[in-house]
């Protein structure tokens, strides 16, 4: 169905154009090989599509039948234009209708290429600048995501980078508290509490969690520090 072609404007156009061309083309072959012009027509109407064409080959049909020959029924039905119509119309008078047909048949095709030229070098920009959006917003869907992705990654490194620091913290302050301990009493305490009581050892005890393993007086202690949630 291409009732919808005749609605919009330009391809309403176009398509009567496409029409016109194959409509002249077919005649000034039924018009060079003698057929008889209203079987022609007949034929004709048979391929026609555009409803507007149509009904005034259907006009030229009956206007024929009437008695007028094909160039006048053609030129009161207007369906060649003025100039068209002259042409037809001096040709009739002549005798050599199929030739003036198989030029007006190649001026009609020239026309509706330049017509489909023109649309096409309009359409081009238009295609391209929705292409482009259309690969714009294909980036911005998949980057998107993968920005998120970047984010928590840095962010959780961030976190585990502040957690390594705080770590080391702790045990940089246990480190000082046991070697004042050595320097003073000249050895290891058997354990934190010793520290914390006489060498002002603090740490959050709901924040860290410290493995104490005393090896002797003068033997280092080997010391883990975890942060909670992470043992």
């Amino acid at each position: 169905n291409k009732v919808w072609m005749t609605k919009l404007p330009f391809f309403s156009k176009l398509n009567y154009q496409k029409e016109m061309t194959k409509f002249t083309y077919i005649l000034s072959l039924f018009v060079s090989s003698g057929y008889a012009l209203i079987d022609a027509v007949d034929i004709i109407l048979l391929s026609i599509e555009h409803p507007v064409l149509k009904d005034k080959i259907l006009h030229v049909k009956n206007r024929m039948l009437e008695g007028e020959s094909l160039a006048s029924a053609l030129v009161k039905e207007n369906v060649y234009d003025q100039g068209y119509g002259a042409l037809l119309m001096a040709a009739d008078q002549r005798g050599d209708q199929d030739e003036v047909l198989k030029t007006l048949s190649n001026r009609y095709k020239e026309d509706l290429e330049r017509m489909l030229s023109s649309f096409l070098n309009r359409l081009e920009p238009s295609m391209i600048a929705g292409l482009s959006l259309l690969v714009g917003f294909v980036l911005i869907s998949i980057m998107l995501p993968l920005m998120n992705v970047l984010i928590w990654i840095g962010l959780s490194n961030i976190n585990k980078s502040t957690e390594n620091l705080d770590i080391e913290r702790v045990k940089n302050s246990l480190d000082t508290a046991l070697i004042s301990c050595y320097s003073v009493e000249g050895h290891y305490p058997e354990n934190i509490q010793y520290l914390k009581k006489y060498y002002g050892f603090t740490y959050d005890i709901n924040s860290y969690f410290i493995t104490y393993d005393w090896q002797g007086d003068n033997i280092y202690p080997n010391i883990y520090v975890y942060r909670k949630g992470n043992e």
